[in-house]
């Protein structure tokens, strides 16, 4: 549509290219958390508490996305050509009924700035596939190792402090089978450490299946991005004696990228869902409460009322309606 073709260099394609950075450096903040929480515990559980944590790493994630893609909204242009001249008029101005008529034809066209052999050469390939591409992979393989050698540790922990904690109930029970209040205390520190010890086991295990994911669906992206940037100068030069240097193969292998990218965000919520029990607890209880509005507003809307109605009293005498059986 010519509607969306007038906001395309200004909303659609720069936002794509913001939230596309913001996802990777969000994936990035959040395996940040999970390093903490795991290989450095006593530092997370002092900050954990704080409500701002989250800002932390949003704030930091949506700004240096937009920094990154600050130049994407100079990059397109959109052209109006008029090609019934009997019919277009002077003033410049686009009415409803000229976007709607056959007579104007808009269009995108590069700007010159897109076009700068040194803009595409330093920043459309070397810079972006390093902003978005190897450095956020390295990151995030380092990150993981990391969190992946401690979740083992971790896990030999909580099954040692299982058996450790049976064996000192036994040890610590009276003659009748019961324990002390102290022992008893001590015994209730220990299981809360332990559940939030498993708690944070199930949100790494969550991270990890979400950052394999994420490497398996932008690792074609990454490489498309590294090979444009070692061959580009080829393309640069193909361009400007008028030639396509582009291989057919390069084109075929975008398509898949994009795809692959709209699965990568789709493939989160059903991760949570299979892998984490409190998130499929709250999607219930949230499906149950959207069930019920709606059946609730079902039953609006086709003019009945569940509520009892009184029924009149008989004839030959007037009789209190509160004091009728409306069940009979």
């Amino acid at each position: 549509p010519k509607k969306l073709l007038l906001i395309f260099p200004y909303l659609q394609y720069p936002m794509h290219r913001i939230c596309l950075c913001a996802s990777i450096y969000l994936i990035i903040g959040v395996a940040v958390e999970r390093f903490l929480a795991v290989c450095r515990p006593h530092h997370f559980r002092e900050v954990q508490s704080r409500g701002f944590r989250s800002f932390i790493y949003i704030i930091p994630s949506v700004l240096m996305a937009m920094l990154v893609n600050t130049t994407r909204f100079l990059e397109t242009e959109t052209v109006v050509m008029c090609v019934d001249f009997s019919q277009c008029t002077c003033s410049g101005r686009l009415s409803e009924d000229d976007l709607l008529s056959k007579r104007i034809r808009v269009y995108l066209r590069p700007t010159p700035l897109r076009l700068n052999r040194d803009y595409v050469l330093y920043y459309g390939t070397w810079g972006w596939s390093l902003l978005t591409g190897l450095i956020p992979f390295l990151v995030l393989l380092v990150l993981n190792c990391l969190i992946y050698n401690s979740l083992k540790e971790l896990r030999k922990r909580i099954s040692h402090s299982k058996n450790s904690r049976a064996a000192f109930r036994e040890a610590n029970a009276n003659g009748n089978g019961t324990i002390s209040e102290d022992t008893s205390f001590a015994d209730q520190f220990r299981e809360r450490r332990t559940a939030n010890q498993t708690k944070e086991c199930n949100l790494t295990i969550i991270l990890i299946a979400t950052v394999v994911m994420f490497l398996f669906c932008h690792l074609p992206r990454v490489m498309t991005s590294v090979h444009e940037a070692v061959n580009i100068k080829g393309f640069l030069d193909c361009r400007e004696r008028g030639r396509d240097g582009t291989p057919l193969w390069f084109l075929y292998v975008m398509s898949v990228v994009l795809y692959l990218q709209t699965v990568n965000a789709s493939i989160n919520l059903p991760i949570y869902l299979f892998a984490s029990k409190n998130f499929q607890t709250n999607a219930g209880a949230v499906k149950k409460k959207m069930f019920s509005i709606f059946s609730r507003n079902s039953t609006q809307g086709t003019g009945l009322d569940s509520s009892p109605v009184d029924d009149a009293p008989p004839p030959g005498g007037d009789i209190p309606l509160n004091l009728i059986n409306t069940t009979d």
